[in-house]
């Protein structure tokens, strides 16, 4: 269930294992993913290691899915998968119930789509598909799918304090070839992708995500509805704090195509269905956060240990009895998912001190601007945030704990630390400090004075780095 880079990679390798029949529903009537996902030393040798895969074109540390997706589907093709494609899953059933209260196969309805993948029509057609293993492979939206949490009972947990983020759109200056930036983007291109940050490369364009921490609420909705101080900002924005997304170049020649949104982080709770024979992989499992890299390489991770679960699902000795398997596979994921979970708990937490820290030297002026009643509640003001800031300090802390008690883990030396156990905990305990940050920021234009110097920094679009205003 999903087309994509780690649908496909399980595809292939269901295939090789010598499933007898495998099949792809995709919603999509063609790919269309501009995104040039950076990729682990381990991910490039396993792509181009399967036949047929043509030599991949990096980009700085990235290859674009269009040099993905199609060749692995081709691959697949060939291999003899099936694909229904534009098709979406429209309801699903238990056939052969265990003793164990699991079902031992899986009975889709797929019923043919739009090419948007949004709706279906009167005269679709619609089949239904028995199968003995189901991967989700669809992507963070498994999280808002009815089918996936109320039919197959995924339970999703969102880490939902807000990271701002922002989209660059650079204009391309150089001849179509590889690579097609200027010495200022490549820099800023760099910059970002040594971190596992996101960049985006098209045939006219090039694309950067960029974190904006330290903003309030008041800022964000400022910069949604106007896209020119939003351009100019992004284009200015200099920061030396390199334990997020790191410094940003100045970069000329941008287009006015800039977007703001919101970022957070979710995770399944669990990976294998309770009552089917059905497993979560890539962000249908966790969707960790951009500063943090994309959810490809968590798929990956996912892929491996799909392999480990088919080898075993084909190796059972009882057809009735396949729980060690699954619960094997749901072990096993826990780490990488959980991984990338704490990886963006730390980047929210890095965000919002930002933010706090801003909010407090704008605090410092006024209580020095103010009358002492006012000062005084400035005062009180300011003592909630340090509090507020200490125990963001202390959450990334435990954050970190928890990632390195997960990297230590091996199949050789297993301990494992279930989710509810300790993360989860800490992201419930951090829900409450999100709740008053949002409270005291919300209404407060942090950012108003940098706009204003900003404004005034700006001759015969020339704009001058924050650092030097």
């Amino acid at each position: 269930m999903g087309g994509g880079p780690v649908g496909l990679l399980c595809a292939i390798e269901a295939k090789q294992q010598n499933f007898r029949e495998v099949t792809i529903v995709e919603k999509r009537g063609a790919y269309t993913r501009l995104n040039v996902p950076q990729l682990s030393p381990e991910l490039k040798k396993h792509l181009e290691g399967i036949e047929g895969m043509p030599k991949m074109k990096h980009t700085y540390g990235g290859a674009s899915f269009s040099q993905i997706e199609s060749p692995l589907l081709r691959k697949a093709l060939s291999m003899g998968v099936i694909l229904l494609r534009p098709y979406l899953v429209k309801g699903l059933r238990g056939s052969s119930e265990m003793r164990n209260e699991r079902y031992k196969h899986i009975v889709l309805t797929v019923q043919e789509c739009e090419p948007d993948g949004k709706k279906v029509t009167s005269t679709s057609v619609s089949k239904e598909i028995k199968a003995n293993l189901l991967i989700v492979a669809t992507g963070g939206g498994a999280a808002e799918d009815p089918l996936i949490t109320k039919i197959l009972g995924f339970d999703y947990q969102k880490l939902s304090p807000e990271s701002y983020m922002a989209y660059g759109i650079f204009k391309k200056t150089k001849p179509v070839g590889d690579p097609e930036i200027t010495d200022d983007m490549f820099k800023a291109y760099e910059s970002i992708a040594k971190r596992g940050g996101i960049c985006f490369k098209t045939a006219d364009y090039q694309y950067m995500l960029s974190s904006l921490s330290g903003i309030s609420r008041s800022d964000f909705e400022l910069l949604k509805q106007d896209q020119k101080i939003l351009e100019q900002l992004i284009v200015a924005l200099k920061r030396a704090d390199t334990k997020t997304t790191g410094v940003r170049e100045e970069i000329k020649n941008v287009k006015n195509k800039l977007y703001a949104f919101k970022v957070d982080i979710q995770r399944a709770r669990q990976l294998v269905s309770r009552t089917y024979p059905c497993v979560l992989v890539g962000d249908s499992a966790v969707t960790p956060h951009p500063d943090t890299g994309m959810g490809y390489a968590a798929g990956f991770r996912g892929y491996k240990e799909v392999k480990a679960l088919l080898e075993k699902l084909a190796k059972t000795t009882r057809p009735d009895d396949d729980s060690a398997a699954f619960q094997s596979f749901n072990d096993l994921y826990e780490v990488a998912v959980s991984e990338k979970a704490l990886e963006g708990t730390v980047a929210i937490c890095e965000n919002n001190i930002g933010l706090l820290e801003s909010y407090r030297s704008h605090l410092k002026q006024f209580t020095t601007q103010s009358n002492s009643a006012l000062g005084t509640a400035f005062q009180i003001d300011l003592e909630i945030v340090d509090e507020l800031i200490a125990n963001l300090n202390m959450y990334r802390e435990y954050a970190d704990y928890f990632k390195h008690y997960y990297t230590l883990q091996t199949k050789e030396n297993w301990e494992p630390l279930q989710w509810i156990h300790g993360p989860s905990q800490l992201w419930d305990e951090m829900e409450f400090t999100w709740k008053i940050i949002d409270n005291i920021t919300r209404h407060k234009p942090l950012l108003k004075p940098q706009l204003e110097a900003l404004q005034k920094a700006i001759v015969v679009d020339e704009i001058l780095p924050f650092s030097s205003l």
